[in-house]
C-alpha cells in the first residue's frame, strides 16, 4: 500500500502545498488500477504501477492527454496477465 510520503519522495516534493491533490490522485489511482485489472491484488507490482499512473496524473494535470504513457499501459497489461497473484512480498 503506497503512502503519501512514498508519493512525495516518486514526485521529488518536499512540501505539504499539494497534499490534498496528492491524496486525490492516490485514490483515483486506486479506484482506476480496481477498474483496470481484474483480481485486484495489493501488492509491491501494484504499488509501482499505481505510482507510474500518479505521476503521470501529476506531470500532465495541465494537459489534454487522453492516453497514458506506455509504463503505465505496461504494468496494466502485466498485472491483468498475472491474474491477482501474490509475489513474495503480499
Amino acid at each position: 500500500m503506497i503512502t503519501l510520503q512514498d508519493v512525495k519522495l516518486q514526485l521529488r516534493i518536499d512540501n505539504d502545498a499539494e497534499d490534498a491533490l496528492l491524496d486525490k490522485y492516490m485514490r483515483a489511482s486506486e479506484h482506476y488500477m480496481r477498474s483496470a485489472v481484474d483480481n485486484y491484488v495489493d501488492n509491491e507490482a501494484m504499488d509501482m504501477a499505481r505510482l507510474a499512473l500518479i505521476t503521470e496524473m501529476y506531470e500532465h494535470r495541465a494537459s489534454e492527454a487522453k492516453d497514458f504513457n506506455y509504463i503505465v499501459k505496461s504494468f496494466i497489461a502485466q498485472l491483468q496477465y498475472a491474474g491477482g497473484e501474490e509475489d513474495d512480498n503480499g
